[in-house]
């Protein structure tokens, strides 16, 4: 798991780095301290990803809301936790999708609590559906899948690009794809609940502009479901 941290104090964001450096062994998390937001997103154009950015709020230049609105737009599965002394801020993080922001000063209680969620997050990104499609077994990564469609004896798997058309029954499809935040919003619609943007009526709304029906009788409880996953996971 690879972290940045940006932060244009570098006493904050070295102490910061090094309670990253601190959680979970088992993640082994590689941790990289940048003190302008210019140097982070020239690190992006270089090539280089990361899986989890604190980014400090209040810096000269690019400011970490502008930095994490470039990241999202070059990188949809970031996790993006904003630093700042301001809870104004908030909200205006939440703009470009961030995960989560983090009051100062950073405690070690306060940091492992967020990496806790987001690494939670983190694994969800980097599961992997496999299904048989076209004479071949395709390893689907779980976060590019935006829905899934039931059409007969078809199971239909909507990625941003592409339609994957395998044999089963949908009831398979939601026991494998349960615990990664899929949810059923119709007898023959899945929705992957990390995409959904909004609600409209009886639609789920979905991050790529797709509408999917949800049934009359299951809407109460989707909605109870996408409230339980938003608390859980942002």
């Amino acid at each position: 798991m690879r972290i940045a941290v940006c932060d244009d104090a570098s006493t904050d964001g070295e102490m910061l780095a090094g309670l990253c450096r601190r959680f979970d062994p088992e993640l082994s998390p590689e941790v990289a301290v940048f003190t302008s937001g210019r140097s982070l997103l020239d690190a992006y154009d270089r090539g280089e990803r990361f899986d989890i950015l604190f980014l400090d709020v209040e810096m000269p230049g690019l400011t970490g809301l502008e930095v994490g609105q470039r990241i999202r737009e070059l990188d949809a599965a970031a996790i993006l936790i904003f630093a700042t002394g301001f809870p104004q801020y908030a909200i205006e993080a939440y703009d470009c999708e961030a995960f989560h922001y983090i009051l100062k000063p950073c405690t070690l209680e306060k940091v492992h609590r967020i990496l806790e969620r987001a690494s939670e997050k983190y694994r969800m990104l980097h599961r992997y559906h496999v299904i048989r499609t076209g004479g071949q077994s395709i390893r689907l990564p779980v976060s590019d899948i935006f829905y899934v469609e039931c059409n007969r004896k078809h199971i239909l798997y909507h990625t941003a690009d592409r339609v994957f058309d395998t044999l089963g029954r949908l009831s398979d499809a939601m026991e494998a794809l349960r615990d990664y935040g899929f949810y059923q919003v119709h007898q023959g619609y899945i929705v992957n609940l990390d995409k959904v943007s909004e609600f409209d009526g009886y639609d789920v709304i979905l991050q790529n502009g797709e509408r999917v029906m949800m049934s009359v009788r299951k809407k109460s409880e989707v909605l109870l479901a996408y409230a339980s996953y938003v608390e859980r996971y942002s």
